[in-house]
């Protein structure tokens, strides 16, 4: 009796190897990787995606190597991994439902995923945590400055009608930027917490709701309109809000710039507007 439990077990552990070796070796990566491809057609109409590599994993779901998300220049963003795992129950319903688990910027993300049962997107959420500012090659070419820091916070896009919304709320803590001011000596701004609150009703207009910035050198707040263009330096900027500069930072632009605060008899908060494109800022001091 014995004997035939052990005949069992081993003809149990040879099957599951079996079956492990043909799951992963006869795997139809490229079948799999041109559906996500025409999902996210679907989603973003005119964006590309490659993906380097794609395995099995368990519970049954899908894992992604070096994966590159582009709508054109300069929009393009890479996860060195995303894991994909389908809520099973949820497969047969009217919506869909799937667990993101990615890696990339030396952060991290988690969040889910809702499409209709035509692939549109329904929902996305995603929590971001400690994504390096440094390494976004998007930020650094539309911002056109060197920007540094780490990055957290939620993303959330619901589309309960025609009309998707998109909602994020983010943090980015320890940020540099480095600036030039002709004839001053501060190169670079630091500020220690900015907090951003960003809503958009559809594709072509992003409205910053709040953002707020602190440091030791400047305060400063900002609110308005980006109005997306294509390609995206040609975006409109409709922008408002406030710089209150510390004495650190006074004393750092030179004597005669210094100059332009001491007459200001202790009002040293600046209101100001931003117009033109992100590619050629108007900056105005109201």
């Amino acid at each position: 009796m014995f004997k035939k439990h052990k005949k069992w077990i081993f003809y149990s552990l040879y099957t599951a190897a079996v079956s492990l070796f043909f799951l992963y070796y006869l795997f139809p990566s490229e079948a799999i990787e041109a559906y996500i491809v025409s999902v996210l057609q679907k989603i973003r109409p005119g964006s590309t995606l490659t993906i380097e590599g794609i395995s099995p994993v368990f519970p049954p779901g899908i894992k992604t190597s070096g994966v590159v998300f582009s709508q054109g220049d300069p929009l393009l963003i890479s996860l060195e991994q995303l894991k994909i795992t389908p809520e099973i129950w949820t497969l047969f319903g009217s919506s869909p439902t799937f667990v993101l688990q990615g890696r990339g910027y030396e952060g991290r993300m988690t969040g889910s995923l809702i499409l209709d049962r035509d692939g549109g997107l329904t929902a996305l959420h995603a929590d971001i945590t400690d994504v390096q500012i440094g390494r976004v090659a998007a930020v650094q070419h539309l911002s056109r400055h060197d920007v540094k820091g780490t990055l957290s916070g939620m993303i959330d896009f619901q589309r309960p009608d025609a009309v998707g919304r998109f909602t994020a709320n983010l943090t980015a803590s320890n940020c540099r930027m480095n600036i030039e001011i002709p004839g001053a000596s501060l190169k670079e701004l630091t500020f220690a917490e900015v907090n951003a609150k960003l809503t958009a009703d559809h594709a072509y207009a992003l409205r910053i709701e709040m953002l707020s910035a602190k440091g030791s050198q400047v305060n400063s707040d900002l609110s308005g309109t980006i109005r997306i263009k294509t390609p995206y330096p040609d975006s409109e900027l409709d922008l408002s809000g406030s710089v209150k500069p510390h004495p650190s930072f006074i004393s750092g632009l030179g004597s005669s710039i210094s100059m332009l605060f001491q007459n200001r008899g202790g009002n040293n908060t600046f209101p100001f507007i931003i117009k033109g494109t992100i590619a050629s800022p108007e900056f105005l001091l109201r």
